[in-house]
């Protein structure tokens, strides 16, 4: 446990460990994915972020990473044009279309929804649209298992999913807050280490 705990501050040191207040990379939501056989295992995060298009960054934990931390950055979750500049769909109608993976959805950007989230209609930015973009399609933003493991090659994707979250509280990594600070953290390197993340 203390080794697993040791290596993620000495990453949060080096600043390659998810900053989930990152002023320059807004944060639209953030996932948590454990998979794991016995010893073997990997912890996955994902963290769906917004500066000129809806960016999935991955990062990767695990004995079996060679490269610990910051993976691979997918800027293509949200497509729309040749452009992709999420303000122009405020120019498509209410109801525009938008490929998110690939997969064609339509978005509701009716008044109504923008007041839902407490956020005037008027020119919304593009921050407030990929984070509407996300409450309308949860789950299609977040990266299919065979994807994720396809950013860390070396890796086993029999591995089982055994823990996932999108909440989750957070250190404060730009402040000097380390994961062995945290209780989410210590509890999740002692499940890792006694393979048992129900405890």
């Amino acid at each position: 446990m203390e080794n697993i705990l040791n290596n993620w501050d000495e990453y949060a040191l080096e600043y390659d460990f998810p900053i989930l207040d990152n002023s320059n990379e807004p944060l639209v939501a953030c996932k948590v994915s454990l998979y794991q056989y016995e010893a073997k295992w990997v912890l996955f995060f994902e963290i769906i972020s917004y500066t000129f298009c809806v960016e999935n960054v991955v990062y990767a934990y695990g004995p079996d990473v060679e490269s610990e931390g910051l993976q691979f950055s997918y800027g293509d979750i949200v497509l729309l044009s040749d452009d992709d500049w999420l303000p122009d769909l405020l120019t498509m109608g209410n109801h525009p279309d938008v490929y998110i993976q690939n997969s064609k959805t339509k978005l509701d950007l009716s008044e109504r929804k923008f007041l839902e989230m407490d956020v005037s209609p008027d020119s919304p930015s593009g921050l407030v649209i990929a984070r509407l973009i996300y409450e309308q399609n949860t789950d299609a933003l977040w990266l299919s298992k065979h994807r994720l493991f396809s950013t860390v090659p070396e890796l086993n994707a029999e591995l089982a999913l055994v823990y996932s979250a999108t909440e989750w509280r957070h250190p404060d990594i730009i402040e000097g807050d380390l994961p062995s600070n945290s209780i989410f953290f210590q509890t999740l390197a002692k499940a890792i280490t006694e393979h048992d993340v129900n405890k």
